[in-house]
Formats: C-alpha cells, sequence, structure tokens
C-alpha cells in the first residue's frame, strides 16, 4: 500500500482512513438507541474496546505500526486507557456514568483519529519494509497463538457467579452508575478496575458476569499479542512466539484475565508502554513511509502514546 500526502489520496485510501469513524458512529448510535440486547452488547464491546484506540493507532505517522496486527494490538491498549481516562475525568467532573455521553465521546474520539490519518499517518498494511513480517509462517503462528490465548481465557467466561474480590467491584461500580463520586478514595485499590467496569457497563446497558470480565479477558489477549510484538521487536520474532506462548498459558495470567480485576490491566499497559519505548528510539531514518520528518513525528507520537499508557497504568 502506497502512503500518499493527504491531497492526493485515492478513493480507497480515504475510504481506508474513514471507516474507523463510520462504524463508531453506528457502535454509538446502537448503544444509546437500542435497549439491552445481545446487538447492543457487541456494538458496546466494539466502541469500547477497540475502534477509539485503533483509530488513534492508524494515524501515526512515519515509523507507525506497519502492519494490521500491531495496530489492532495497540489500539486495544490504547481504547483501554481511554475508557480508564474517560471515566476518571467524569467521575471527577460529577458527571454520572450514563450510555450517551461514553458512546458520544468515543465516536468523536475515533474520528478524530480517523481524520487524522486522512491527513498523511500510514494506514496499516503491507509495504516492501515488512514483507517478512508478512510470510505465511510467521501469520500462521500468530493467528494459533492468539487463538490459544483466546481459548484460555474467553471460554465459558461468565458462567460463574461473581466471586469475592469481583464481588467487592461491582458494588462500588453499581454505587459509581448510581452517582457515587468518592467511591474510588473508598477503593483500596487503583480506581481503574472500577472505572472500566462503570464505562463498559454504562455502554452494555447491564451488569453482569459476562459483561464486567470481558474486557479484562480482551486486555489479556491483547497482553499476549503485546509480549510477542515487545519480544520480536527487542530481539526476533522467535523469542517474541516464544515469549507470548509462556505468556499466552501462563496459569496466574489465566487466571486473572477472568476475573473483574486489575492486574490483566496492568500487563497489558505495562507491555505496550514498554513497546512504544521501543518503538520511539528507532532511528528516524527507518521510517515506514520515508522521510526523517515522519520518522521524528513518530517517534515522538509513540513516546505520546508511552506517556497516556503509564498514567492509565498508575490509576489502575
Amino acid at each position: 500500500m502506497s502512503y500518499l500526502p493527504a491531497g492526493r489520496r485515492r478513493g480507497g485510501d480515504i475510504a481506508g482512513c474513514l471507516w474507523p469513524a463510520a462504524a463508531a458512529a453506528v457502535f454509538a448510535a446502537a448503544v444509546v438507541l437500542l435497549p439491552p440486547c445481545d446487538a447492543r452488547f457487541a456494538a458496546a464491546a466494539v466502541l469500547t474496546l477497540f475502534l477509539p484506540g485503533y483509530a488513534l493507532a492508524r494515524c501515526i505517522p512515519g515509523s507507525g505500526p506497519r502492519d494490521r496486527f500491531e495496530t489492532a494490538v495497540l489500539g486495544c491498549g490504547l481504547s483501554i486507557a481511554i475508557v480508564i481516562s474517560l471515566g476518571f475525568i467524569m467521575n471527577r467532573s460529577g458527571c454520572i456514568i450514563t450510555a450517551a455521553p461514553v458512546a458520544l465521546v468515543l465516536a468523536a474520539v475515533s474520528a478524530a483519529g480517523s481524520l487524522l490519518a486522512l491527513r498523511g499517518g500510514p494506514a496499516p498494511g503491507r509495504n516492501a519494509s515488512a514483507g517478512r513480517d508478512t510470510a505465511a509462517v510467521a501469520v500462521i503462528c500468530v493467528v494459533l497463538l492468539m487463538a490459544l490465548a483466546a481459548f484460555y481465557r474467553f471460554t465459558s467466561l461468565g458462567y460463574s457467579e461473581f466471586q469475592g474480590d469481583e464481588a467487592k467491584v461491582l458494588v462500588k461500580v453499581q454505587d459509581m452508575l448510581a452517582g457515587d463520586h468518592d467511591v474510588i478514595f473508598e477503593h483500596k485499590k487503583g480506581p481503574g478496575e472500577l472505572l472500566v467496569c462503570a464505562v463498559t457497563g454504562a455502554a452494555f446497558g447491564r451488569v453482569n458476569e459476562l459483561g464486567s470480565r470481558l474486557p479484562f479477558a480482551a486486555a489479556a489477549l491483547a497482553a499476549v499479542g503485546a509480549i510477542f510484538l515487545t519480544g520480536r521487536l527487542m530481539f526476533s520474532r522467535r523469542a517474541g512466539l516464544i515469549a507470548g506462548l509462556i505468556a499466552a498459558v501462563n496459569g496466574y495470567l489465566i487466571a486473572f484475565a477472568r476475573i473483574t480485576q486489575y492486574q490483566s490491566l496492568i500487563v497489558l499497559l505495562v507491555a505496550l508502554c514498554l513497546y512504544c519505548l521501543c518503538r520511539a528510539g528507532r532511528a528516524p531514518g527507518r521510517s515506514a513511509s520515508g522521510g526523517p520528518d515522519s520518522g521524528r513525528a513518530g517517534s515522538e507520537c509513540y513516546l505520546l502514546a508511552a506517556a497516556f499508557l503509564l498514567s492509565a497504568a498508575f490509576l489502575t
């Protein structure tokens, strides 16, 4: 895929840049207009856990993500950081967390990312410098790795009732959704797990076992991808696959992925922060889109992303 200046983009390039904004608008409408149902649940899950961050990840210039997998993993982490930040801002500003403002803000972030990508950020896809990363064997290995991780994290995710610390979290979440703005200071841990459950619960229209655990399982799955990407970037593809495989089958990570606890969020945010710092350290001359200016801008964007992810980790 060629990367054209904003004023010379073809129709397909424009559509490729703007589809996250269009999808976010549709999903936001579904969240606001539909009663609690499976369709709203699916729309809210994509809107809160993927689209905003994906739209922002696609617009990183120069040394930005070179393939769709990198962009998707980074997008999931950024989306969760956005959800934590949005929940914290709404809580401290005295707003009750409800579906409409959550959907509108996330759709606006997705639209902003799409417009920034339209102005010249590289869309994810294959290019000459990333040809080795799209080899069939590498793709199959990554697919199998993520499928294995997903099997352990998502199978029968909502089958059991809330247990132990989960129940304590959900009681505080219900208080937060009812308008108690000081409940985050009564929590003995960081408020991130409360904020994630509150924002996603408002978007889902209901708080239940599956909906409350889904963000943490998604974060745990993305964390496996982030560990693979970091290992691949710092060492080699083989090292990344081995590290990702260890994370995918690690019993502690699997256990925490299946409950509403903060550990999965921390692993994802810290792993992606390290990844962004490594990407920021790449020489500007090695940028995917060419010139040193775009590479320098990409490094700066990755530093900002790392700072944002780390701030969300501190809140968690």
